[in-house]
């Protein structure tokens, strides 16, 4: 499970190749967002740099768990990158792309 958060703002620190974490869990930081998996409860496995986040969805190729999350970026920011990672065996993250959305708004007249 994910839970997304999307009031961390700003540039990722971490690149492909990276497991793309926010630093260190705090269950007193409500900014971060957080990847859990179910242990008879839900344990934190990682937390995971975002900029908006707006969405997220799991999926599996060829045997592979990969997670797509979605940026929106700030109010008067909306260039951002999404992230797609794979999912380790234990649960750990590796980011594999990030996608460059550059979000264009049409005046309508």
């Amino acid at each position: 499970m994910v839970l997304l958060n999307d009031q961390r703002l700003g540039a990722f620190t971490t690149g492909v190749g990276g497991d793309g974490s926010d630093g260190r869990y705090s269950a007193q930081d409500v900014t971060q967002t957080v990847l859990y998996r179910w242990q008879g409860a839900l344990v934190p496995v990682q937390t995971i740099q975002t900029d908006g986040a707006t969405s997220a969805t799991a999926f599996e190729i060829q045997g592979f768990n990969y997670l797509f999350i979605t940026n929106f970026g700030a109010d008067t920011r909306h260039n951002t990158k999404s992230r797609l990672y794979r999912v380790n065996n234990d649960g750990h993250l590796l980011l594999v792309s990030m996608v460059y959305e550059l979000l264009h708004f049409i005046n309508v007249r």
